[in-house]
């Protein structure tokens, strides 16, 4: 056992990801990758265009952007977001903002962040951001802030109210349905659009460098730091029995005590990332269902530590998204998602549940009739991030307890159980899919 230990920790990959995870990063130095608090400054930062991170507008201009693509245009607010994308697309100048920390609301209760805009026309309107990473919103919480808003609103003659609802989680859906709901993945993609954005104008700066670590630290605490990801579990299939060993006996044994302690975070982050490995279990549910009778067969498009994403024959025959969407271009498809134990991290007890979407469009007005035709057919369909999440009698079911995330025989036995069941759904979906074409 203590050559397979010395084996791992002289791989070179090992040394790789070591040197990867241990660069510096403000965040983790200060360690609050976790705290809601933090990340609540630093998005109330970048949204203020007088800020000090010389990018002026362009983060709230994005940020804007990024919620008319997840607004549900069948509502007063939606529409009123779609309305506010058109005006910054179209103005020449940005609104003066004005951006507030613990905004002031309901008796005691405070808003995370709330912005006050004007443009020079007349125009005006707040936008009062509830942000959670780990809490939940509180009874009747997100209702009371709005109402608030828009009695302060109406006092302060501002036209408008924009309440957004800010998640790690993208299931913890506002159970306001006036609020729009936009998670940390949006988020870091606007960060990695204006961190490239920047280096490739060549104008690099200390501001642009900390907004590089902030990319990293979005991309752990999202799940989509795929190239380590991707190394950790390449270093742990040539040392499973070594990793495996300073899993059981790093607290018993003195070698394997001393190793953790010296390659503590390079040894954990290997083992996080292949305890929850949905992709060996999706890729062997394709090849089993390919395998069988079914004339759909399936098609894997994307993973990451949480999600294992594919479409069927019927999908993969449709055209009108966009190209850079996980679904390629395609307008729908599924992915099974793994939610472990959020109260006890050590605890490889989770959910897995399998979920259906209509893609992004490159025109907006087809997505609409799209799902119009779903719903007429009997979907039910959700608006959440930029996709469009369906329901059809039921059906995807609910997620199912597993008792052990690493199990990948039994995750693949429960997601051939899951897709089994929406044999109706996706037989409809498709006649759906044949109509619309």
């Amino acid at each position: 056992m203590e050559k397979d230990l010395l084996r791992l920790v002289a791989d070179g990959d090992f040394l790789l990801l070591k040197e990867r995870l241990s660069r510096f990063n403000p965040f983790a130095v200060l360690k609050v990758k976790d705290f809601e608090i933090r990340h609540s400054n630093m998005i109330a930062w970048l949204l203020d265009p007088a800020e000090s991170h010389g990018l002026g507008s362009a983060f709230f201009e994005q940020f804007v952007l990024a919620l008319a693509g997840c607004a549900n245009p069948d509502t007063e607010k939606g529409r009123l977001i779609l309305q506010l994308s058109q005006k910054f697309l179209a103005a020449e100048e940005c609104p003066s903002v004005s951006v507030e920390r613990e905004a002031a609301s309901t008796g005691k209760k405070l808003v995370d962040i709330q912005l006050c805009c004007k443009w020079a026309s007349g125009d005006s309107f707040i936008m009062l951001i509830e942000n959670k990473v780990y809490s939940r919103q509180g009874k009747n919480q997100l209702k009371e802030y709005l109402d608030y808003a828009e009695e302060t609103a109406k006092k302060e003659a501002f036209a408008s109210v924009v309440p957004v609802y800010l998640t790690l989680d993208e299931d913890d859906e506002p159970d306001d349905s006036r609020y729009c709901h936009l998670t940390y993945v949006h988020v870091a993609g606007i960060v990695r659009k204006l961190v490239h954005k920047e280096n490739a104008r060549g104008t690099a700066s200390p501001a642009c460098a900390f907004l590089e670590s902030y990319l990293e630290t979005l991309d752990e605490l999202t799940d989509n730091d795929i190239a380590n990801q991707e190394l950790a579990k390449k270093i742990y299939s040539n040392n499973k029995t070594a990793v495996a060993y300073l899993k059981a006996h790093a607290k018993d044994d003195d070698f394997a005590a001393a190793l953790c302690s010296k390659h503590g975070k390079t040894i954990d982050y290997i083992v996080s990332n292949v305890e929850c490995d949905v992709a060996l279990a999706g890729r062997k549910f394709i090849l089993g269902h390919n395998a069988g009778k079914e004339a759909a067969k399936l098609f894997e498009c994307k993973y990451n530590k949480r999600n294992f994403f594919f479409i069927d024959e019927e999908e993969q025959k449709t055209e009108g998204g966009i190209a850079g969407d996980w679904r390629g271009g395609h307008i729908c498809g599924y992915f099974f998602y793994l939610k472990p134990n959020s109260e006890n991290p050590d605890d490889l007890k989770g959910k897995l549940s399998l979920k259906v979407e209509v893609a992004p469009f490159a025109e907006a007005e087809k997505r609409q009739e799209f799902i119009s035709l779903l719903r007429s057919k009997g979907f039910e369909a959700g608006n959440t991030e930029t996709y469009t999440r369906l329901r059809y009698k039921g059906m995807p079911q609910k997620a199912v307890v597993i008792e052990d995330l690493s199990d990948e025989e039994k995750l693949c036995r429960e997601m051939k159980k899951l897709f089994a069941g929406t044999k109706e759904l996706r037989r409809v979906l498709h006649e759906c899919l044949a109509e619309y074409k």
